[in-house]
């Protein structure tokens, strides 16, 4: 199941080695959808597997989103400051590396290019969404 993205990644020149040693210590369910997906008969094209990486970066986006809110909601007004700038400049980071990757794999040819795409913009939604995760486990723990 994880090993059809991890194939994927290789062969269009990303090292998925950090995504692919959290999927096979704990594989969320996002993660499980997204390789239900990819391994579907009807999904070999690069349209079907970005298609695939849509809904899971929708999901990631989603549940980051949830994440910022329930953290948002134990923080003091200093705290929420803080991570309010954090997740700004988060934002912007990555916009900015999407951007970047737009025009530099714009040039080139072929659609595989565009897996790379979707797939690093779902890897660094679903990082931070996971960080969002382990701030609101300390946060939970803590109380």
């Amino acid at each position: 199941m994880v090993y059809r993205l991890f194939i994927v990644c290789c062969w269009i020149g990303f090292t998925c080695s950090a995504w692919a040693q959290e999927a096979f210590l704990e594989a969320h369910p996002i993660d499980i959808e997204l390789d239900l997906c990819l391994e579907a008969d009807s999904n070999f094209t690069t349209n079907a597997m970005i298609s695939c990486l849509n809904t899971a970066y929708m999901a990631w986006d989603n549940d980051l989103n949830e994440h910022y809110q329930l953290i948002m909601d134990q923080l003091s007004t200093e705290l929420q400051d803080h991570l309010r700038n954090s997740q700004r400049s988060w934002m912007a980071y990555r916009d900015r590396e999407v951007e970047f990757m737009m025009e530099m794999y714009g040039s080139f040819q072929g659609t595989m290019w565009k897996l790379s795409i979707m797939d690093r913009k779902l890897e660094i939604t679903r990082k931070r969404a996971l960080e969002l995760h382990d701030y609101l486990d300390v946060l939970t723990f803590q109380r």
